[in-house]
């Protein structure tokens, strides 16, 4: 059995905690530029996947429900979580009606491709659409064809709609990160790969800073082609960065192997925590931040030492 790869591991946890910091705004662009830094964080989390992809597997009913538990079930658990702590916080405001967060709840989902109750599960359609496209296109042989138009419909995405019906833009981009994953699996930890990966990303940093959000897939600053292939390059300065053994740090290599369950634990309980600070304990914005801060990783850490030695492991899609 091959020996699992903790550099991997230790790379989607620290991208899942700048996430998450990200989304407590404990970490900003005014801070520490940090969105500038890793905007590539999610591409990676595709181009990873893409690298233990099979080429040409069979598309059959089998192989659809396998992958529709691994990521629509938990998809579908955790928006309902999202939606039910989005009623808790809204009480807590005094803003909304049950009817009218249930109303806004799937306006966002139709317009935005998640509600804002719990965003982050957006990826797990997205890369469950990303790889029943890769294995119909693979099984094919149709892979350059279908990377072609889907770059076409990125580009087209985000520059007439983008922020909008975000999975035309998203799915596409997640294509094209998987393949090249799939493609540069092996290929990536070349030093003349990496040596140019640095040169590039640096001076794309330097010359023309730049900050893509996948989820929408709109520029928020610099270059939107530029920030699509500088992605990859900051993708394989990461996993040749992490092959390094003392940055392979428990915590982060913990995190990395249980990363589903922070990713759809955290969000709900950050507007829940802000919204408890600011009517109970502060409405200091800094301390609001740091109280939801804290207890969102508390939180996060004890659910997933909790699913992972539970029955109920399947609500994560494990």
């Amino acid at each position: 059995m091959k020996e699992r790869d903790l550099s991997l591991d230790a790379v989607c946890g620290f991208f899942i905690i700048i996430m998450m910091l990200w989304h407590t705004r404990l970490i900003t662009e005014e801070m520490y530029h940090a969105e500038h830094f890793f905007y590539f964080f999610m591409p990676w989390f595709y181009f990873k996947s893409g690298m233990f992809a099979k080429y040409g597997e069979v598309v059959n009913k089998e192989n659809v429900t396998k992958l529709a538990r691994r990521l629509l079930v938990p998809c579908v658990i955790f928006a309902i979580y999202g939606l039910l702590m989005q009623m808790v916080t809204d009480h807590i405001y005094g803003n909304n009606t049950i009817l009218g967060t249930i109303y806004t709840h799937f306006q966002q989902v139709i317009l935005y491709g998640t509600a804002v109750s719990n965003k982050p599960v957006w990826f797990l359609i997205s890369l469950f659409a990303v790889k029943i496209l890769f294995n119909v296109s693979s099984k094919h042989n149709i892979i350059l064809p279908i990377s072609i138009g889907t770059l076409v419909i990125a580009l087209i995405h985000q520059h007439f709609i983008y922020n909008h019906y975000c999975f035309l833009g998203n799915i596409p981009l997640g294509y094209l990160y998987y393949v090249t994953g799939h493609y540069l699996k092996e290929k990536q930890y070349n030093n003349w790969v990496l040596a140019i990966s640095i040169i590039l990303l640096v001076l794309e940093y330097v010359f023309i800073p730049t900050n893509v959000d996948m989820r929408g897939n709109c520029i928020y600053f610099g270059s939107y082609p530029i920030g699509i292939i500088c992605s990859i390059f900051g993708v394989i300065i990461m996993n040749n960065l992490f092959r390094v053994k003392w940055l392979q740090l428990k915590t982060l290599v913990y995190i990395g192997k249980n990363s589903i369950s922070f990713l759809v634990i955290h969000y709900p309980i950050i507007w829940l925590m802000q919204a408890i600070c600011i009517k109970y304990i502060s409405s200091n914005h800094t301390i609001c931040i740091l109280f939801s801060t804290i207890v969102i990783f508390i939180c996060s850490f004890a659910f997933a030492h909790f699913i992972s030695k539970s029955k109920y492991k399947w609500i994560i899609g494990d």
